[in-house]
């Protein structure tokens, strides 16, 4: 294309000067053209680095959230552990409770045989058979 204006600068003279000034002006709209493609360009590279940076947060964010349901469901297998280990406790207690009961009941018997057998003339030998009847 340059060729075909040096060849129509030689042959209209002037008119192929104007045709250089043309050019010129060309160059410059292309060159700042160029130039605002470059800057664009620019733009979208830092926008692209700007997303990265939030995807990067967003995955961090979303690491500590999962990190925390895994806290939250082994906390849930906890509790829901707890209530038999808590059943089992409620046994064992009231097992004691039970032992507890009996001698105390034991211990009322005794205490009405005493009681009885300060009475009666026989009260120490009822003692001691009420005695090895409880074991």
């Amino acid at each position: 294309m340059l060729r075909r204006i040096q060849d129509s600068d030689e042959r209209f003279g002037s008119a192929g000067a104007g045709m250089e000034g043309m050019i010129a002006a060309a160059d410059t709209k292309f060159e700042g053209q160029v130039g605002d493609l470059k800057k664009r360009i620019h733009a979208v590279q830092d926008n692209v680095v700007a997303i990265g940076a939030r995807v990067d947060t967003v995955e961090a964010h979303i690491e500590n959230v999962e990190a925390r349901f895994r806290d939250l469901k082994a906390h849930v297998r906890d509790l829901e552990a707890e209530p038999e280990g808590i059943n089992d406790e409620v046994k064992n207690l009231k097992a004691r409770v039970g032992s507890l009961e009996t001698v105390r009941k034991r211990q009322d018997l005794e205490l009405t045989i005493l009681v009885h057998g300060l009475s009666d003339s026989d009260g120490k030998a009822t003692l001691n058979v009420t005695r090895e009847s409880l074991g």
